[in-house]
């Protein structure tokens, strides 16, 4: 018994396979062409002597700006991949 329903299960998936390769052949797969956003995130990490939170950015945020804070592969926090439009 057990081994007639293996057979069955056989014949099935050589039907089915079959179906299935008719079927791609009359219906081709729709292809989209997709444009992908990828953003890497540089993290880097400056100590900084101000009075309040908002001088320390600024004085890091010039800095940055004046080239002293060059953030490379070795700063690299991560990657995220978005559909663009």
């Amino acid at each position: 018994m057990a081994y007639q329903n293996l057979l069955d299960l056989k014949k099935d998936e050589i039907i089915l396979a079959g179906i299935l390769t008719r079927a791609e052949a009359a219906v081709p797969a729709t292809i989209w062409e997709y444009r992908v956003v990828i953003v890497e995130h540089l993290k880097k990490t400056v100590p900084v002597v101000a009075a309040s939170w908002a001088e320390a950015t600024m004085k890091v945020q010039e800095a940055w700006e004046n080239g002293d804070h060059v953030l490379g592969a070795e700063h690299f926090a991560g990657v995220t991949f978005t559909l663009g439009s």
